[in-house]
Formats: structure tokens, sequence, C-alpha cells
């Protein structure tokens, strides 16, 4: 969970000279953190890059635009807990103006860190919500994956039912087919013991015929 977030004044070296601004500390990778940094900077003016420090020209502060006066920004503190800063040179700027745009500085780096915490905590929502419905799609993919193996079960009950049943007529329809192959061996049997009596017969009747004179 993000620390509380407290703004403060801090004095940096930009240019080798000590510049006044203000400041948080975040809990965040200080590359991340630099990065976002000089996004949100992007959005005042022309922005600028400078070896360890940045600058915005011709700035536009609470929706007012300054053509002269530069707004210098830059990440310090640790690799775990960097401190964004803002300030500014007011030498640089209209004595006029001045006040103004201090005042307006001093809440740019809470705005940030605000902003830049709500995002972090909605990129984690982004990916939870995306975690959630691919879940919900696998949950889904499986219950319609449940829904066919039961169509296919039951087919196959139905099949196994019908296998059994074109089993067991086909046993019976064997018992008969066998039954009816004994029966014709034993036809076939007393018709040749017939057949051969007949024949026997035949050769006696011939025989007698022969011995007529």
């Amino acid at each position: 969970m993000a620390q509380p977030i407290e703004p403060k004044n801090l004095t940096v070296t930009i240019k080798g000279e000590k510049m006044d601004g203000y400041s948080v500390r975040l809990e965040s990778p200080k590359g991340e953190v630099e990065t976002a940094w000089q996004k949100f900077l992007k959005d005042f003016g022309k922005y600028r890059s400078n070896n360890d420090y940045f600058f915005v020209s011709e700035p536009v502060v609470d929706a007012t635009p300054y053509p002269k006066g530069v707004i210098y920004g830059k990440v310090e503190g640790t690799e775990a807990q960097p401190i964004v800063w803002l300030g500014m040179k007011d030498s640089e700027w209209d004595e006029k103006h001045v006040a103004t745009v201090r005042a307006e500085l001093e809440k740019l780096p809470y705005r940030f860190a605000v902003k830049y915490y709500r995002d972090q905590v909605q990129q984690q929502i982004d990916d939870t919500q995306r975690a959630v419905e691919a879940t919900d799609k696998q949950q889904q993919r499986l219950l319609n994956q449940n829904k066919e193996l039961i169509a296919k079960l039951a087919s196959n009950e139905a099949e196994k039912i019908r296998l059994q049943k074109a089993v067991e007529a086909n046993a019976l329809e064997n018992a008969v087919l066998k039954q009816k192959l004994v029966d014709n061996k034993k036809a076939q049997d007393s018709v040749s013991q017939a057949s051969l009596q007949i024949k026997k017969v035949l050769e006696a009747q011939k025989e007698k015929q022969r011995k007529i004179n």
C-alpha cells in the first residue's frame, strides 16, 4: 500500500545553481516514476530533457500561458523511494507572475503523486479484470465442454444398449443357425441312408430282370 503523500519544500541543484521547489516522495521503482513524471510535465508546454533534469518553456499553468518563464523538473531519491521535484528560477519570470505561478507549482507534485498511485491501482484493477474475464471464459468453455461430453456419453450409452441387443440377437441367431446345421447334417445322413437302400433295391430289381429269359 502506498505511503501517505507528503509534499515538501526542497532545494536542488540545477545547472550548478541552487533552486527552490516542491517535492513528494513515492514508493515505486525510480525508472517508472521518472517516465511518468516526464509524461506529466509534457502537458505543461514545450518539454525538453537535459542530463539529470527536465524543463518546460512557455509553460501553461492553471490554464494560463506564460510566454516568459521556465519550469524545471527532476527526480532524486533512491531506486525504491524516488523524489519528484518541481521548481522555478524567479529571475526567469515576470516578477508579477512569480507568486501566482509558485502557488500553482506547489500543488503539482502532490497531484502527480495522486495520479500516479491511482494509475497504478487502475492498472492492477485492469489486470485483475482481465484475469477474471479469462477465468470466466475458461469456465464457460469447460461448461460447454461438459454439456458436449454429457451428450456424447448419452449417445454412447444408447449405442452400447443397441449393440448389446444386437449381440444378444446375434447370439440367438448364431445358436439357431448352428442347430439348423446339426438338423441339416442329420437330414443328410438320413437321406443318404435312404438313398443307399433304394439303390440296393434298384440293383436287385435290375438283376432280377436280367435273369428272366
